[in-house]
């Protein structure tokens, strides 16, 4: 018996030696996998704080040209007015200072990706509101008849939508 229980014991020993070799095995392999998905995790909170960041960005952009915009517009309508009621020369210095004013303007939106809508053709509730509907027998139905108002878009969204009036 004395055979049998040293092979016993040899046999525990080199199991309880596979067991020892194994755990710290196991313990790395679950640690690995543990660091793997916090290293994955960390990636996708980097890439979404990124993405909202630049969503911020252009919401406070989009805040700063609604605000500005109008003032764009008002100085159109009297470059319009003063254009239309030039009569001598000494407002001709002035009237081309709010002119080269506007081309500045102009080219400043542009670079910064604000356009002014397409508010001819056909209506689109997406960049156009409709303030009335009227009868225009030149117009087929659904067609953009008068501006009242021009609209724009940042980066391809509307922000401010052009005020029409669209053909019965």
């Amino acid at each position: 018996m004395e055979a049998e229980d040293i092979k016993n014991e040899e046999l525990n020993d080199q199991t309880e030696e596979q067991t020892q070799a194994v755990e710290p095995q196991q313990a790395h392999e679950t640690f690995q996998e543990k660091f793997i998905k916090l290293s994955a995790d960390l990636e996708n909170y980097k890439r979404r704080v990124s993405r909202e960041r630049a969503e911020w960005m252009d919401m406070a952009q989009v805040h700063l040209l609604v605000a500005l915009l109008p003032i764009f517009d008002e100085l159109d309508r009297a470059l319009a007015l003063a254009s239309a009621a030039q009569t001598d020369s000494t407002n001709n210095a002035w009237l081309d200072g709010l002119k080269l004013i506007q081309k500045n303007w102009q080219k400043k939106l542009e670079e910064i990706h604000v356009k002014v809508i397409d508010a001819t053709g056909i209506f689109n509730p997406e960049l156009h509101e409709a303030l009335m509907q009227v009868e225009d027998p030149e117009k087929e139905s659904g067609q953009i008849v008068q501006v009242f108002h021009k609209g724009y878009t940042f980066k391809d969204k509307a922000i401010v939508h052009a005020k029409v009036s669209v053909a019965k």
